[in-house]
């Protein structure tokens, strides 16, 4: 009985941390750009992602230039309502989504006694914790400034969340780290789950978050570390249950 409610407890501490790391996101303000409020250090893949001045390389500047120009197309100018408020609301509450839904597989497992649906949470939290940590490694190794296209910048109608450096999206890494783990398991959704991680992704660029190299490098790093946790999952889990 006491191992049961010790695994809840650090279950529900896995959710609030989790929950806490995406509240840690949003920044209660409501100007249309600012910088990063955690402090960070530009390192030299940083002052190349960051420069966009013909006096830089000119492939660098091509690959800027380029990133920019999507990102105008891409990015809301607030004249949808209905749209901006839908898609901001995506960008803020996907990692509420996926950390919820692990935490539900994995009480149920737990609760009906169930190994598989157990198994499936363990492997998806290991998939998400493992995706941030790799995460916030780049962000701060890379520290690529978010945004900024000045007047062109969207204004947030909810919460605006850039607090931490812009490569890669963070918010994106896990959704297709969840919607690759997810997939593997419940087939039958795997299309609908990338659909979702897609729409996470989209979100982030069309709230001005991040350039779309950032989200697509996003989507590799969360769906490459989703297929290196299924391929080592009974290890995982083998190791997960001697603690």
């Amino acid at each position: 009985m006491m191992k049961k409610i010790t695994i809840c407890f650090f279950l529900i501490f896995f959710l609030l941390s989790y929950s806490l790391a995406g509240m840690a996101q949003m920044r209660l303000e409501y100007s249309h750009f600012h910088a990063p409020t955690l402090p960070y250090f530009h390192t030299y893949f940083g002052r190349e992602l960051n420069s966009f001045s013909a006096c830089e390389p000119r492939a660098t500047w091509k690959f800027q230039k380029l990133d920019r120009k999507l990102l105008e197309m891409v990015e809301s100018r607030n004249h949808h309502p209905v749209l901006d408020y839908t898609l901001e609301t995506v960008s803020l509450i996907s990692p509420f989504i996926e950390g919820g839904l692990t935490l539900e597989r994995c009480l149920r497992g737990y609760i009906k006694q169930d190994e598989s649906v157990k198994n499936i949470g363990i492997i998806a939290m290991t998939t998400l914790i493992g995706t941030q940590i790799v995460n916030v490694v780049l962000k701060y190794a890379i520290a690529r400034d978010r945004p900024d296209l000045g007047a062109k910048n969207y204004r947030p109608r909810l919460l605006n969340t850039k607090i931490t450096p812009s490569f890669p999206s963070g918010h994106t890494a896990s959704s297709f780290a969840f919607a690759s783990v997810m997939g593997a398991k419940y087939t039958k959704y795997k299309f609908p789950l990338l659909g979702y991680a897609a729409l996470s992704g989209y979100s982030q660029m069309y709230v001005g978050n991040h350039y779309p190299s950032d989200v697509f490098a996003g989507a590799f790093l969360g769906y490459s570390v989703g297929e290196v946790t299924l391929h080592y999952e009974t290890v995982i889990i083998r190791t997960f249950l001697f603690f």
